[in-house]
């Protein structure tokens, strides 16, 4: 009896184990992301930004674009409205702001948001005329120039506004004031601009070759073997390293590329190199990957390669953005 009573109990102690241990049918929802990637871009049907992959479009945005910016949740475009005449424009999220000129046509070429004001670089142009401008909530500022003046990119810093771009050379103007770049030749163009603290970091293009000058003292940025031309696009200045983004050409084609202190990391496929941010080590380059003679937006995380196009057609990434969640 003694036996039985054990050898009951022991089947009912094995049953409440095997209720206890029933599968759990709820499926656990996926972790959050660590990082939102935004890109700001161009694809088949115009301006489009990109949230971690998922994409917005934007309605009646066909036309030309220069570059981009993220500032909190709002995502802006900057670019050429085409139809009759080129005219400067930029969007906020969906919405298009077009900018006034003074001649006939003009263009938008960088942005650059301190809020809540709204800066954009650009240039406008006549007939034979091209006058290096930037505009603060739409109003125009002008900037001196000699010969043939156009900006690419703008960067504020507390009060203080810098504009880059081209005036018979490479230059930037800090308030208004243009500083030619030290070692600059007639066919250079300074493409972009960082200030970290009271140093000036600008990247930029001479004689068919990338470069960068901190206050002023040029780096040339050494081109990958075989390479017979390079190109920059954006710099990023990561504590004490000095990232620059851009194109080489090799053998006929291009292959986006970005420079660490001057030494260059080049995609695997035929690209172009737009953009570029830095963050806990890990290196983003956004551009244009080839697909035959057809280019589409797309991203490199540490040189792997992210599609922002299904079907791998038409356009390009020209910012990008890495923000933790």
């Amino acid at each position: 009896m003694r036996l039985e009573i054990r050898y009951v109990c022991g089947i009912a102690l094995i049953s409440t184990l095997l209720i206890g241990c029933k599968k759990d049918d709820t499926t656990p929802a996926p972790a959050a992301p660590a990082t939102t990637v935004y890109v700001v871009g161009l694809d088949a049907s115009g301006v489009a930004y990109w949230n971690n992959g998922n994409k917005t479009s934007v309605p009646n945005s066909s036309g030309g674009l220069f570059s981009g910016f993220v500032s909190g949740t709002d995502l802006y475009a900057v670019g050429t409205q085409f139809g009759g005449s080129m005219k400067p424009i930029y969007w906020k999220n969906q919405t298009a702001t077009i900018l006034p000129v003074t001649l006939t046509s003009g263009q938008a070429t960088g942005i650059f948001v301190s809020e809540p004001d709204v800066y954009v670089a650009g240039y406008q142009f006549g007939n034979t005329d091209y006058t290096p401008v930037y505009w603060k909530n739409g109003v125009m500022v002008s900037l001196p120039f000699t010969k043939y003046g156009a900006t690419r990119g703008i960067f504020v810093s507390g009060s203080d506004v810098y504009v880059c771009g081209q005036d018979n050379g490479a230059v930037y103007w800090k308030n208004g004031t243009e500083v030619a770049l030290p070692g600059a030749s007639t066919v250079s163009i300074a493409t972009s601009l960082q200030v970290v603290g009271s140093d000036i970091y600008v990247s930029g293009t001479d004689n068919g070759f990338a470069v960068f000058w901190k206050n002023g003292t040029k780096t040339a940025l050494t081109p990958s073997p075989s390479a017979t031309a390079t190109s920059s696009s954006t710099i990023f200045v990561d504590g004490s390293d000095v990232y620059v983004s851009g194109t080489q050409l090799i053998g006929g084609q291009t292959f986006a590329t970005y420079w660490k202190n001057g030494s260059p990391v080049m995609m695997a496929v035929k690209s172009v190199g737009n953009s570029i941010f830095v963050t806990k080590g890990d290196v983003y380059l956004a551009g244009s990957g080839f697909v035959g003679s057809s280019n589409y937006p797309a991203y490199w995380k540490n040189s792997t390669l992210v599609s922002l196009s299904p079907d791998n057609t038409s356009g390009a990434a020209v910012h990008i953005l890495v923000k933790p969640n």
